[in-house]
């Protein structure tokens, strides 16, 4: 991330973007401005072009001059899963996470960008929380700073940033508060998860309280070691500047005396803001936190535009040179190989032809031998043409002798004629369908059939056919 001196921290929600300008000035940060975007009803990021034309406006309203940007996540729009890997270096990372996101959603992995937190042990198995949004938002997100005139550094969850300036590890539940949500997390912890947690824009103050109570106490059980509650717990509060403090009060009085609640802007204060700037920032210190996150060139916990998971990019002119230098290797490897394949072939022709005249003698006596078995083979045939007619001719008669041939001609062109007589014309008729229903025959026709004589109740015939030789 390139160092800036100006730089705005966008926080995007469901129906506003917090946004707050800081200014690095003597080695130190300074929140110039803040300030609310909110959306019109019915307005989403479905038509970012003309969102982020509004989002110009207002910018210029309100005398916002930075044109860099780093943009925050709310966690409802998050995905995430703890992932354990096997030992893999920097270089292979994106791979890995890859086939893990594939196995660890069921949503189509395509529809989503993806980065971890955590670092890859080339020696040791790794564990790292694998964080995941639609690759939707994110180009809408694009197209909508695009259009507001400005260049996004980097896209993160808006709690991360929050994490980084209370990591201290002092806490054992962070609360980023919201008018209609919380975020929780820890500072202790390994992975840098994060919880949303709803709230109804129609509870009480007091109901809120009681809700809040209940999830701080989950929390903290799920995190006490061995279960022993004598240990002094730290949570610490980003409050939202609608909550009064005598909510936060009857809040800490309502835990265990074992339980303390601090001040989340406290860590504003260490990290290089003063009072005057925490008085600006109001509900909007998310925001500044976001834009320091770009100042002082930290890469965030988890960075969705220049994600660890995607392909690194080759500058092109070194792409260029790159593909010459192949380019050229496989050339002059193909014309080596071209030539030695030359210098074989012409070994190979020369050896091939001196075998040839050894065995000149040889090849022809070869050819005589042919010559002779080629002529004989005609005086004899294995199979003859007109005996396999015949053959098939014989099955279309009837085994009881009512009806016989007396003659039968086939011509070369393996056209025939079979005449004969029967003892009556339904024998006949039954030769003609036999021979009909034969595939080794063709346009059979009976070409006559009548009385065989006066002294005779005989019946002559004949039939007429092309024999099909292969059948």
């Amino acid at each position: 991330m390139s160092k800036v001196r100006n730089i705005l921290g966008l926080a995007f929600e469901d129906t506003r973007i917090i946004v707050a300008e800081v200014r690095m000035r003597a080695n130190r940060p300074h929140l110039l401005r803040s300030g609310e975007f909110a959306f019109r009803n019915g307005q989403s990021l479905e038509n970012p072009s003309e969102f982020g034309q509004e989002l110009r406006r207002f910018l210029k309203a309100n005398n916002f001059s930075a044109k860099a940007a780093i943009v925050g996540l709310p966690a409802k729009w998050l995905i995430a899963k703890k992932i354990t890997i096997p030992p893999t270096n920097e270089n292979a990372l994106g791979h890995v996470l890859g086939i893990q996101a594939e196995r660890a959603f069921a949503l189509d992995v395509k529809d989503l960008v993806f980065d971890c937190y955590g670092q890859a042990d080339p020696a040791r198995t790794s564990t790292l929380l694998l964080m995941g949004t639609q690759r939707r938002l994110i180009n809408q997100i694009a197209t909508l700073t695009k259009a507001a005139g400005l260049k996004i550094l980097a896209i993160s969850p808006t709690a991360h940033a929050l994490r980084r300036v209370d990591s201290d590890g002092d806490s054992e539940l962070s609360i980023y508060l919201r008018d209609d949500y919380a975020e929780l997390w820890s500072a202790k912890a390994k992975l840098a998860w994060i919880k949303h947690s709803p709230s109804s824009a129609q509870q009480t103050q007091e109901e809120w309280r009681k809700a809040l109570k209940a999830e701080i106490e989950r929390h903290l059980l799920l995190t006490a070691d061995n279960g022993q509650g004598s240990e002094q717990h730290r949570v610490t509060l980003y409050a939202n500047a609608s909550l009064t403090d005598e909510a936060i009060e009857k809040l800490s009085n309502s835990l265990s005396a074992h339980v303390r609640i601090v001040d989340g802007h406290a860590h504003l204060l260490s990290a290089g803001f003063d009072e005057e700037d925490l008085a600006k920032a109001g509900v909007n210190s998310a925001a500044a936190v976001l834009a320091l996150t770009g100042i002082d060139n930290q890469r965030p916990f988890v960075d969705f535009l220049h994600s660890r998971m995607a392909t690194k990019k080759t500058h092109a002119r070194s792409r260029i040179v790159i593909w010459a230098v192949v380019a050229c290797v496989i050339l002059v490897a193909g014309l080596a190989a071209t030539v030695r394949q030359w210098q074989q072939d012409r070994r190979d022709i020369a050896a091939y032809t001196q075998q040839l005249e050894a065995m000149a003698e040889d090849i022809e006596a070869a050819k005589q031998v042919v010559e002779r078995m080629s002529y004989t083979t005609t005086w004899t045939s294995h199979k003859p043409v007109f005996l396999e007619c015949l053959n098939q001719l014989t099955q279309a008669f009837p085994a009881e002798g009512t009806v016989w041939a007396t003659s039968l001609a086939i011509r070369e062109n393996k056209q025939g004629l079979i005449s004969g007589k029967s003892l009556g014309e339904d024998s006949v008729l039954k030769v003609l369908d036999s021979i009909k229903q034969n595939k080794a025959f063709e346009d059979v026709q009976m070409l006559y059939m009548r009385d065989a004589g006066r002294d005779t109740d005989e019946v002559s015939f004949a039939i007429t056919f092309s024999f099909i030789e292969s059948r």
